[in-house]
């Protein structure tokens, strides 16, 4: 992202992804899970990674899903 060097937004036909990284935590969301899987898949064969489901907590701050 030009905001955010640690900010990646990939867009396609089936939506948006974006993942954001901050020293060793990483975020990622968007509107296809089929294509966040790939990510998640892709980077797990690079990286030694831990997968802790659904965001609640990001830097100290609490995160609900409104759907």
């Amino acid at each position: 992202s030009v905001h955010d060097p640690a900010l990646f937004i990939h867009l396609s036909p089936r939506g948006r992804t974006l993942l954001l990284l901050y020293v060793d935590d990483m975020v990622i969301t968007g509107d296809d899970p089929e294509y966040i899987a790939f990510v998640k898949a892709r980077l797990s064969e690079q990286f030694l990674m831990s997968d802790l489901g659904p965001l609640r907590y990001f830097l100290g701050i609490e995160v609900s899903s409104t759907f």
